[in-house]
Formats: C-alpha cells, structure tokens, sequence
C-alpha cells in the first residue's frame, strides 16, 4: 500500500522494490530451504503492489481526473534529456518537440535519433565517461533549486547546510557499507540506493530528484555510525 501510494506522487516504487529485490536474494543466498516462504511473501508484495496501482488507476479514468490513466504515456522522454550530453542531463525545452508527436511509433522514432546524435556528438569514449561523470556530480553534489525554499538572504546558508549534511552522512555510510553481512534494512538501503543512482546515470536529473536517496543514506550513515562506535568501544578495551 504505502508503495503504489507514493508511485502516485513520485514513480520511484521500482527502486524500492530493486532494492528489497536485493536485500532477499543476499538473505537468501546458500539457503535452500527458506526460498519458497521468502518467494511467497516477496510475491504477496508484488501482487498487493499491483493490485492497488491497477485500483488507482480505474479510479482515475472513471473520475475524469485522468481518462488516460496513471501511467507514463511518454517514457521515452526522460532518457531523452537524460542522455542529453549538451545539457549534462538535465531539462531541455528544446526538446520538447518530441512530445507534441501525437504518433506513439513516430514519438519513439525521433527519440531515438535524438539520442543517438547526442551520445555520438559526446565525442567518443572519453566524451561520453566525462559526460557521465558531470552529470554525476552535477545531479549529487548541486544545491536545492531555491524556489523550493524561502527566497531570501537565508536561502544561500540554507543550501551550505543542505550540502554539509549530505556530505557529513554520506561519509558515514561508507563504514556502514563496508561490512558484508548486514540486516536486511540495510541491505534492502543498499539496493535501493545503488538502483537510484544506477537510474539517474540515464534519465533526467534535477537537484529536487534526490529526495527519494536520502532515507536510504541516513539508513546506511546510521549503520555507519554504530559500527564506528563499536569499532571504537573494542579499541579501549584492547588498551
């Protein structure tokens, strides 16, 4: 439920689900004997997810709200300005030719050439590993657009803040990552985390977009934080 609630507002349930995926084939791995409960249950999961995201969506065209329904018409689009090498990835009205192709067939066509010239245009292998990486760095490390916020002298100190957290927690997840047996919460955190970043190399990317990360880094710098802790605890013993 609390997934195809949250597909409603933001299409991101396939990265949770990624990364549950993930946490029960590592849960899993050796142990025969608990595949067929765990498969049941992951099942049960999916087929609850669907059912109500079906549900929402008959609910949607009979109101009017949406007589096409609630899924995507166009996904062609976002690996369109994704793989936009001019733009680092980022919106590009200048493409937005392609949605006015009322042509399903046509639509995917042009998408296609588009990309297509602009991974050729990005000038090789080098082009393309540099374009990757800019847009890397431009997606994780840029501040919140300001018109989310107050737009004020605070908005600057705001923003260094944002960022100051964002980077204080992702150090901490490194020794959260770093062991290789861990809960099922953290490697479900994992999963997901690596699914979102694995996403946003190829689609759209907007500062705004990280959102659905954070959870799952504080998850990871909170593992981070008790393993140092414990690490810590076991040298003054030993001293």
């Amino acid at each position: 439920a609390a997934l195809a609630l949250g597909n409603l507002m933001r299409p991101e349930a396939a990265l949770a689900l990624l990364g549950l995926a993930a946490a029960l084939v590592v849960r899993l791995a050796g142990r025969r004997g608990e595949w067929k409960r765990a498969l049941s249950d992951f099942a049960a999961l999916l087929a609850g997810y669907i059912a109500l995201t079906a549900l929402f969506t008959a609910a949607a065209r009979a109101s009017g709200i949406a007589p096409n329904g609630l899924g995507n018409a166009a996904p062609e689009w976002k690996f369109v300005l994704g793989l936009d090498t001019a733009t680092r990835g980022e919106y590009d009205a200048g493409m937005e030719y392609i949605l006015e192709i009322a042509d399903p067939a046509a639509r995917r066509a042009a998408a296609l050439e588009a990309i297509r010239a602009s991974l050729e245009g990005a000038g090789g292998p080098g082009g393309l590993i540099a374009f990757f990486a800019e847009k890397t760095a431009a997606f994780w490390g840029a501040y919140e657009e300001s018109w989310l916020g107050l737009e004020s002298g605070a908005a600057y100190f705001l923003r260094r803040c944002d960022r100051a957290f964002f980077i204080a927690a992702a150090l901490l997840a490194v020794p959260g990552c770093a062991r290789l047996r861990a809960s099922a919460e953290e490697n479900a955190a994992r999963g997901a985390l690596l699914a979102c970043f694995a996403a946003y190399l190829v689609i759209e990317t907007q500062s705004r977009y990280r959102c659905f990360a954070a959870p799952l880094l504080l998850i990871l710098a909170a593992a981070g934080i008790k393993r140092l802790l414990t690490y810590g605890q076991g040298r003054r013993k030993r001293v």
